[in-house]
């Protein structure tokens, strides 16, 4: 097949090969207005996790109108981005935690992440959506949901650190405690990030990797494109900017892995 009309046919197969998920800034689903405390424990009186932060899962059980409740969301999403944009500036250390964690180095893995965390919310860690969200609000609703907050922190201390019995969340332990759990929360959205921007990318450049075999140079250059594409994008390219991404590594490569790489896009097109 001539250049030009490989050229031309690659466009119009990348669609989905660099394409994000529409739901890139969706969070995870919190229950609609059912009670009033985030407090709750299962048959057995276990203690329940919320599966989003506090901040955000006490917004439901707030009485506010929809510019109040809209702009807590936009400030909800902007760190969801915040997050997504992150582990693309610190792709280099993301690739190193993962690495630690495949070979048991949990430790290392945590000691890292609890660095970028330490750089990403640099002043308030335990709610660190509280303060945005609570100056778009009424001074009623800012202290219920101050109150909301705290009430499901001190029963999850409390749970955590019940087995010092009456001493249970208070003192160094304490704080040592509201620390570990601070950092858990974090380190559960950094996953859904990855999983929600990052993930994507990589499976399809490693799928790119295996199936066009490029050259350590070659590799090296998709590789810095791809991460500058993610940058300027902001995780919100068009079909345009994907499709020019796609020709950009096409034009990266040599004539055999151009070839290689547009059998790969007819196979990703059309599977067997």
């Amino acid at each position: 097949m001539p250049p030009r009309l490989h050229l031309l046919t690659l466009a119009a197969l990348t669609t989905t090969a660099l394409a994000q998920d529409a739901n890139l800034l969706a969070g995870p689903s919190v229950g609609e207005k059912t009670t009033h405390t985030l407090v709750s424990t299962d048959m057995s009186g276990e203690f329940q996790r919320l599966d989003a932060r506090p901040e955000e899962a006490a917004l439901r059980l707030l009485d506010l109108d929809h510019h109040e409740r809209e702009r807590a969301m936009e400030i909800i999403n902007e760190r969801r981005l915040r997050l997504a944009m992150m582990l693309i500036d610190e792709v280099e250390t993301v690739r190193r935690i993962e690495d630690l964690r495949k070979n048991d180095k949990g430790a290392d893995a945590r000691r890292l992440l609890r660095e970028l965390w330490e750089r990403f919310d640099r002043t308030e860690r335990r709610d660190p959506l509280y303060a945005p969200i609570a100056e778009n609000l009424p001074t009623l609703q800012q202290r219920r949901l101050r109150e909301l907050i705290d009430e499901y922190w001190e029963a999850w201390v409390l749970w955590a650190d019940r087995g010092r019995g009456e001493k249970a969340g208070r003192g160094k332990q304490g704080d040592r405690v509201r620390d570990r759990l601070a950092f858990q929360l974090f380190e559960r959205e950094v996953n859904r990030a990855y999983e929600r921007s990052l993930r994507h990318y990589r499976e399809a450049l490693e799928d790119i990797n295996e199936a066009v075999d490029p050259t350590r140079a070659q590799r090296e250059n998709i590789r810095e494109h791809v991460i500058a594409h993610l940058r300027d994008t902001r995780l919100e390219a068009t079909p345009e900017q994907r499709r020019e991404a796609m020709l950009e590594i096409y034009r990266m490569l040599d004539d055999t892995r151009q070839e290689k790489l547009f059998v790969h896009m007819l196979k990703q097109a059309a599977p067997d």
